[in-house]
């Protein structure tokens, strides 16, 4: 396995130096551009049928009136939908910092150079991404960021990364952030069916360019932080909209993976609207509000966002624990999973199918070629991709892992590798 590694990670830095020259020249002389009659097609297609799917509405666009570009749109990130559905209100075409994932099919990249999308690696600084923001800040354009990095697993607001705060005192430029109510409900990270509710958005004007220009970076970071602090559950705890569709639990396990009752890991299993234990069957059933329910007998969590944290902070006793008995067994383990082998938005090479089992030092991917091990300290850029797919960076190689069981949650490896990083920085 290691050989063919190799032999994959050798062979693409030949095709590498062959093309590097050639694809510098024509970096430099491409333009990001986000066409205004794409713009507007889109809105009239496609944004109409976001419109009327998932029952928008926006507030305060008087926001615009008074506001030219260049100036930043920022917000939570919710769901794959999100830059369509921003951009149906936007006077102006928005550049989004999109991940370079979405780059790798040819066809993707062609459309999101359509669309202006500006590249950006998960997880990892990426000067070439700044240069462009600033490009277009020089063109008069509206820049799109998600400061979180990813979109949210339980429907609340990931914490923000500092480097977006470095960004706004460095561009100096006005902030609009557009508060979204119900995208989570209405399209669940986790699940394969949307739902039919209602989705607002209230867009604010976080930052002027006079305001930017007297705060400092750490004063940016906290009022920004605050702007895009959001939990779904406590604006529908107050609304109570039903989001109705058909199997509404389906595929739960992938972001809840710990049962309450047993605390087995990976036994959760969905059906319909029930969700249930395989090992000691605690039963709940999701309803059309996004709250769980049973009524036979009362249920551990009431939502997906309180079940997620419980979830969070017993894999960390429980991974501190196996740590501290120096455990030497396999914690977790999943077969039947694909290795994929590439580098940013270069195509991925496939590298076999094997078992991941996680240790307390790292995982280790066993396979018919042999075997890969991978140490926490070796690990960056560690995320999840949207079609659930974990990938991360090892000796300047990208590794993606994809399980051929759709029901196998990749979040679970996520947390896992990410709590033993923070174990492993002390």
């Amino acid at each position: 396995m290691e050989d063919r590694i190799g032999k994959i990670a050798r062979a693409r830095k030949r095709r590498k130096s062959r093309r590097e020259s050639r694809r510098e020249s024509r970096r430099e002389r491409r333009q990001i551009r986000a066409y205004r009659w794409l713009n507007r097609l889109l809105k009239l297609t496609l944004g109409k049928y976001l419109t009327i799917r998932y029952n928008l509405k926006a507030y305060n666009l008087t926001v615009f009136e008074n506001l030219k570009p260049p100036y930043i749109m920022m917000a939570n990130h919710s769901c794959f939908w999100d830059p369509f559905i921003i951009s149906n209100f936007v006077p102006d075409p928005i550049y989004f910092v999109v991940t370079d994932a979405s780059f790798r099919s040819p066809f993707m990249r062609f459309l999101l150079g359509l669309v202006g999308s500006i590249p950006k690696t998960k997880a990892i600084s990426d000067f070439g991404t700044v240069k462009q923001i600033m490009e277009i800040k020089r063109r008069g354009g509206v820049i799109g960021i998600f400061p979180e990095g990813h979109n949210t697993w339980d429907g609340h607001s990931l914490p923000v990364i500092y480097a977006t705060a470095k960004l706004i005192k460095h561009l100096k430029i006005p902030v609009v952030i557009p508060e979204k109510r119900g995208a989570f409900l209405s399209i669940p990270r986790w699940a394969k069916k949307n739902r039919r509710g209602r989705i607002t958005l209230d867009f604010k004007l976080a930052f002027t360019g006079e305001e930017i220009e007297r705060l400092s970076t750490d004063e940016i970071y906290t009022r920004l932080s605050g702007f895009l602090d959001y939990n779904e559950y406590e604006f529908q705890r107050k609304e109570m909209i039903p989001y109705k569709g058909k199997d509404l639990a389906e595929y739960l396990e992938l972001v809840l993976f710990i049962c309450p009752e047993c605390k087995s890991i990976g036994s959760m299993y969905s059906l319909g609207r029930v969700f249930t234990c395989k090992k000691c069957n605690y039963i709940t059933f999701y309803n059309n509000y996004g709250f769980f329910e049973n009524s036979n007998k009362e249920v551990a969590f009431e939502t997906i966002r309180d079940w997620n944290v419980w979830q969070l902070n017993y894999l960390k006793t429980f991974l501190q624990e196996k740590k501290r008995q120096n455990c030497l067994e396999t914690i977790i383990e999943d077969s039947r999973i694909d290795c994929r082998i590439g580098y940013r938005d270069e195509p991925m090479v496939k590298s076999g199918k094997g078992t991941l089992q996680l240790y307390t030092d790292g995982i280790v991917f066993s396979a018919s070629g042999g075997d890969l091990s991978f140490y926490i300290d070796e690990i960056t850029g560690l995320n999840v991709q949207n079609e659930e797919k974990l990938e991360f960076y090892h000796k300047d190689n990208l590794f993606r892992f994809d399980s051929k069981d759709r029901r196998v949650s990749i979040y679970k490896w996520y947390c896992c590798l990410k709590l033993l990083q923070e174990m492993e920085r002390g």
